[in-house]
């Protein structure tokens, strides 16, 4: 049904007059007649009845009225939602992420919520394949996942963190003094790994080549796993940044594998070209000063892409 017509006969049934509610309207009589009359076409009933010199409801008139304001009132209140949503005062921020971003993003998000608490969050930790498929699906508004190299096809991609990867052990593990590690050294050796689809298996994957891995293997779906595997005596391979965070100072020791050195690679995928959301936009503007994110530049010129008409006052005065 047509607001405008609907805003008419609202006028029209509260001011009682024709001519007063073309006042109110800023339209012409005939106008406001022509705009009844075609409500009426549309329904089929008479919507006013002359009595003298004003007019009344109809019984169909009245019953139009209570659903109109209803409309209305509805009308009104989906305005107020989507000024409060670009105004961040309500909304959702829906991220995937892989199980290394665990110990970079949460910083992120709660400066974040602190500055847009009404805003709901959500952060899933999947492997960096499931992550990009959610990107895909648009299950999430940003993803966080390691270059894996395939699966993004529609999704931009825009780099933001590199980690080396590292192979440790305990002080007292048997290769702990080697003066280089080899793939074939490990044979014999308890081996804590991430499972297969996550970007971490396939570098270490890469780096045993044709050399096969383990037999006395242990596949972790977290690398919080791995590391506690290596408190216990395992080797595993993980981040050197989530060692620097998850495990206590002196307890573990970074072996020396040989051509165990390029660097890996994490980024954030989008779905399209654009960032999705004014949420965000912000939450990235807060990524791209954090401290461990700031040096990344495709994450700087990525902010930059959107204009700050879009963005409004919603940052000033927040730092």
């Amino acid at each position: 049904m047509n607001l405008s017509l609907l805003t008419t006969f609202l006028t029209v049934a509260e001011t009682g007059s024709f001519t007063q509610a073309a006042r109110e309207t800023f339209v012409t009589q005939p106008a406001i007649s022509h705009h009844i009359r075609a409500l009426e076409d549309k329904l089929g009933v008479k919507l006013f009845v002359r009595n003298g010199q004003s007019i009344q409801l109809t019984s169909e008139g009245e019953e139009l009225r209570r659903y109109a304001k209803a409309i209305m009132r509805t009308v009104e209140e989906a305005e107020f939602a989507i000024t409060e949503m670009s105004a961040l005062k309500r909304g959702r921020l829906r991220i995937g992420a892989t199980s290394y971003m665990a110990y970079l993003l949460p910083p992120v998000v709660a400066e974040f919520k602190r500055r847009h608490p009404l805003v709901q969050v959500t952060v899933w930790f999947h492997n960096s394949a499931e992550v990009l498929r959610l990107v895909a699906n648009g299950a999430v508004d940003l993803g966080f996942a390691g270059r894996i190299g395939t699966g993004a096809s529609g999704l931009r991609v825009v780099p933001v963190h590199t980690e080396r990867l590292s192979l440790v052990a305990p002080p007292a593990h048997p290769l702990v003094g080697s003066p280089r590690v080899l793939p074939a050294d490990l044979c014999g050796h308890v081996l804590a790994v991430r499972e297969q689809g996550t970007y971490t298996r396939r570098c270490v994957d890469a780096w045993f080549g044709s050399c096969p891995l383990p037999e006395n293997l242990i596949e972790v779906g977290r690398i919080e796993a791995a590391i506690q595997f290596a408190l216990q005596g395992c080797l595993a391979f993980v981040p050197e940044g989530a060692i620097r965070i998850a495990a206590p100072s002196g307890q573990l020791v970074s072996l020396p594998a040989l051509d165990l050195t390029s660097e890996m690679e994490y980024s954030l995928y989008l779905f399209g070209g654009t960032t999705p959301s004014l949420a965000a936009h912000v939450f990235l503007e807060i990524l791209a000063a954090s401290s461990e994110f700031r040096t990344a530049r495709a994450l700087e010129e990525l902010v930059r892409e959107t204009p700050e008409s879009r963005v409004g006052p919603r940052t000033r005065g927040e730092g």
